[in-house]
């Protein structure tokens, strides 16, 4: 799979000029080693969280970072969609934790976005 098929969505408008994106899960554990015997350490899995991150030029008129902004300045979560051609696709509600906008002399403007998954990401 060429991961210039992966295509992230925001409330189902792809975002514009996409560069990378990335989705990061993590599972907390849960220490159960048994105190007495003191042989070997176990545990248990525990609470999940997903983040997506996410790089790209900023294209002034594209819906989807319009719709970024609008949902960074309100605190709103919205819906994040990762798929490509072969059908394998990520669905969740999250809240934008950083969106920074960047200007390099000579370059394009660019932005950065890092999503916090709000439940099941599925």
């Amino acid at each position: 799979m060429k991961s210039l098929n992966v295509l992230l969505s925001i409330d189902g408008k792809a975002v514009a000029a996409q560069q990378n994106a990335r989705i990061n899960r993590t599972a907390r554990i849960a220490d159960i080693t048994n105190r007495i015997e003191l042989e070997w350490e176990d545990y248990l899995a525990g609470t999940r969280s997903w983040t997506v991150t996410c790089e790209g030029a900023y294209v002034i008129d594209d819906e989807a970072l319009s719709t970024l902004e609008q949902y960074f300045i309100e605190g709103k979560p919205l819906e994040v969609k990762m798929t490509n051609e072969e059908n394998l696709t990520y669905i969740g509600k999250a809240i934008i934790t950083s969106f920074p906008i960047g200007a390099v002399f000579n370059r394009d403007v660019s932005y950065s976005l890092t999503l916090q998954g709000k439940g099941a990401l599925s």
